[in-house]
């Protein structure tokens, strides 16, 4: 007869993990008035402008399509993102020209500024929460959870 298991598996500590993180980063992000999900948009939306040489505030070819596939989330859970974003102006929509139907996203300066006050504060709590590891450990298990990301998003249909 086999035993059962009394620890969790490792999806269930990843997600305890992630429930965690979650609750600490909003609140955290209070402050800010932003939520985790929020935050995360303005930095993808800050690092698209840097990377491609524009400035803040100018059109870039960023589309809600590319948010939805970069963070795995549905059309109506970015739409509701991007809805609280803009009415705190920290986001605008910009009608794409060679396409009105598709409307580019743009961080405001206002999002801009929270997006890096914001990020300061998750170096150090990034910091903090490795602190325990040493350099080594440190790469190691950076490695391993990517490895972990990668081999899961392989696999589309899981089979058991």
């Amino acid at each position: 007869m086999v035993e059962k298991r009394k620890e969790l598996m490792i999806g269930g500590v990843i997600k305890k993990i992630e429930i965690l993180l979650t609750a600490k980063s909003n609140r955290y992000l209070q402050k800010f008035n932003i939520t985790w999900s929020q935050a995360q948009i303005l930095k993808y939306l800050a690092m698209h402008a840097k990377a491609t040489n524009t400035k803040i505030g100018e059109p870039t070819d960023v589309f809600q399509k590319d948010l939805e596939e970069f963070f795995g989330l549905s059309n109506p859970t970015v739409t509701g993102l991007l809805n609280r974003l803009e009415a705190k102006d920290l986001v605008k929509r910009d009608i794409f020209a060679q396409d009105r139907r598709w409307k580019r996203l743009i961080l405001t300066q206002k999002g801009y500024e929270i997006q890096e006050k914001s990020f300061d504060g998750f170096v150090k709590m990034e910091s903090e929460l490795l602190e325990t590891f040493s350099k080594d450990e440190r790469e190691i298990f950076i490695k391993c959870l990517n490895s972990l990301y990668e081999s899961l998003s392989r696999e589309k249909n899981f089979t058991f």
